[in-house]
C-alpha cells in the first residue's frame, strides 16, 4: 500500500523505506524494535485511560458490536470496544473526539457515512478527530495491530502513531507523544465530556 507523504511524529521526513511508527520522544522505532524494547505495540491502555480520569464514565449501548461489524463490514480493534464501552461518544480533554458506533443506530450511521466521505484514504477508516486532525486506523491485517494515523484538515500533511486507539489516546494526553498537526498542551487534570 502506498503511504502518503508527510513525517512522524518526531518531524522527521519519511520515505517509503522507513517504519513511520512514533513513540515517546519523538523517535521512530519498527515493529521488531518496540517489541524488542518489551512494548507491546496492541497493548490496551482503557484501564490507564480510566485511572488517569479518575472515574468510570457510564455508557450506553443499544446496538452490540455484532450488530455494528455486519453493518460496517469489519471487525473493530478490541481496546476501540473497550474505550467506547466504558466512555462512550464524547471529547477526551477537549481535544480528541471519538463516536461510539453501538450507541444507538444513528450513532452507527454516522459512523457508516464517514466510511463512505474517507472512502479516498483506501486502507483507512476514520474512528476520531483530535483538533483540526482526522484520526484513521490504517486497517492492514488483524484489527488489534492496527495502527493509527492523522492528517490535516487539508489531507496534506500525515503522521502516525505504531499502536493502540487507547495508548494514542493515554501517550497523547499525558504528553508522552507530541504532534506537530495536534495542537494540544497536556493538562494536569485531563477530563472527559460524554456526548
Amino acid at each position: 500500500m502506498t503511504r502518503p507523504a508527510g513525517s512522524d511524529i518526531g518531524g522527521r521526513p519519511t520515505s517509503e523505506e522507513e517504519d513511520d511508527a512514533a513513540r515517546p520522544g519523538g523517535r521512530a522505532v519498527s515493529s521488531a524494535q518496540a517489541d524488542a524494547g518489551g512494548m507491546s505495540l496492541s497493548r490496551n491502555r482503557n484501564a490507564d485511560l480510566v485511572a488517569l480520569f479518575g472515574h468510570r464514565p457510564a455508557s450506553r449501548s443499544e446496538l452490540s458490536w455484532d450488530e455494528a461489524e455486519e453493518h460496517v463490514g469489519f471487525v473493530f480493534p478490541a481496546d476501540f470496544k473497550d474505550l467506547v464501552s466504558t466512555f462512550g461518544t464524547g471529547v477526551f480533554d477537549h481535544v480528541v473526539e471519538v463516536v461510539s458506533p453501538v450507541e444507538d443506530e444513528e450513532s452507527l450511521d454516522f459512523f457508516f457515512s464517514d466510511l463512505y466521505e474517507y472512502r479516498e484514504f483506501a486502507g483507512r477508516v476514520r474512528w476520531g478527530k483530535a483538533g483540526q486532525c482526522t484520526l484513521f486506523w490504517r486497517t492492514e491485517g488483524d484489527p488489534d495491530q492496527w495502527t493509527i494515523t492523522w492528517c490535516d484538515s487539508e489531507s496534506t500533511e500525515w503522521e502516525s502513531y505504531d499502536g493502540t486507539a487507547t495508548a494514542f489516546l493515554f501517550d497523547l494526553l499525558t504528553g508522552e507523544i507530541r504532534s506537530k498537526l495536534i495542537e494540544f498542551t497536556p493538562g494536569r487534570s485531563p477530563g472527559f465530556w460524554p456526548d
